[in-house]
This record gives structure tokens, C-alpha cells and sequence, in this order.
């Protein structure tokens, strides 16, 4: 039997609704976490040297900030963090960039069941690699 362990997620957002409705998700889900979150780029700092997640989740576009200053922010860190990036829409400009500097995947909000999918699965794979390690 496998001992239990949590994926922890670190959501980066600004937007209060975005927030709310990416925990309610989660907590409705099956997928064991731990879902810290924060709102800046100094808090971001200091998650990613104290508290480093497993999964990064993000807002395109933030208050102050935006994506591509988060993977930024965790290739200075010299880190490895699989990011799945949360989209108002699909939108190929602003995707595109996103997707070259290594975003995992770009969720629209209306699609977030397919967000809890994908998380599921990199926990699985996560897991795997922990325990082997």
C-alpha cells in the first residue's frame, strides 16, 4: 500500500472569483492536495525558497504581473515546476509564448474539470517519483 501523500498546488492569482472557484474545484475533487495561495511576486519568492510546490498554477494576466513573470520567477529560482496556466480564452498570441517557455497547459476557466484531470494525472506521475527517489 502506497502512504498517503498530498500534491501541493501553489496558485498564483489576484482575482478573488478565480481564487474561490479554483479552491472549490479542487476540494471537490478526489485528488489528495495541498493548496497554498498567493497573490504577488515577493509572496511567490518565498514559496518557491521555503515551500517549493509540485504543481504551479497561474493567471495569464494578473494585477501588476502576469504568467510569463512566474515562469520568470521560478527559472531564477533554478527550479522545476510543472505550471498550468488559468485563461480567461483561448487566445494563440498570448498562448503561444506561454506554451514556448514551458508552460505545461493553458486552461480556459470554463474548462477547470479538465484542469482537476490533468492535476490528477501529474500527482500520479509525482507520486511515482517521490517514492522512487
Amino acid at each position: 500500500m502506497l502512504p498517503f501523500w498530498e500534491t501541493r498546488i501553489l496558485l498564483v492569482e489576484t482575482n478573488e472569483t478565480t481564487i474561490r472557484l479554483i479552491e472549490k474545484t479542487l476540494s471537490e475533487s478526489r485528488i489528495p492536495h495541498f493548496l497554498r495561495w498567493v497573490r504577488n511576486q515577493k509572496d511567490l519568492e518565498f514559496e518557491l525558497r521555503f515551500n517549493q510546490p509540485d504543481i504551479l498554477i497561474t493567471g495569464r494576466n494578473m494585477q501588476g504581473f502576469d504568467a510569463m513573470d512566474i515562469i520568470r520567477e521560478v527559472k531564477k529560482a533554478n527550479l522545476s515546476i510543472t505550471t498550468l496556466v488559468i485563461a480567461g480564452d483561448r487566445n494563440q498570441e498570448k498562448d503561444i509564448p506561454l506554451a514556448l517557455a514551458g508552460v505545461y497547459e493553458i486552461f480556459p476557466i470554463n474548462e477547470l474539470k479538465y484542469l482537476v484531470k490533468e492535476i490528477g494525472f501529474l500527482a500520479d506521475q509525482i507520486r511515482e517519483t517521490k517514492l522512487q527517489a
